[in-house]
């Protein structure tokens, strides 16, 4: 069975591709990363360079990493979230 097919048959069986939950996964575990800079974070996490990362994160979430992580900061009752998130990933 060549890659691709295999792809094709994960996709149609889980409903989302591999490279999918790869992506989820590393910005997940970017959430808890907020006392380091974007350019660090990507390196850390594996993308290609900073604007890489900071386009996914912002695809998945929806915001910006400094405008997602300024909130946080703002409201401490998603500090243990953060940190959770931290722990779990």
């Amino acid at each position: 069975m060549s890659r691709r097919l295999l792809e094709i048959k994960y996709k149609d069986f889980i409903g989302i591709s591999p490279k999918m939950i790869a992506r989820t996964l590393r910005i997940v575990k970017s959430l808890g990363m907020y006392e380091y800079k974007c350019s660090e974070i990507a390196g850390m996490l594996g993308f290609a360079d900073q604007a890489h990362f900071i386009r996914d994160f912002k695809a998945l979430i929806g915001v910006t990493p400094a405008y997602f992580w300024d909130i946080c900061n703002k409201k401490t009752e998603n500090i243990a979230l953060i940190q959770y998130l931290r722990k779990s990933y």
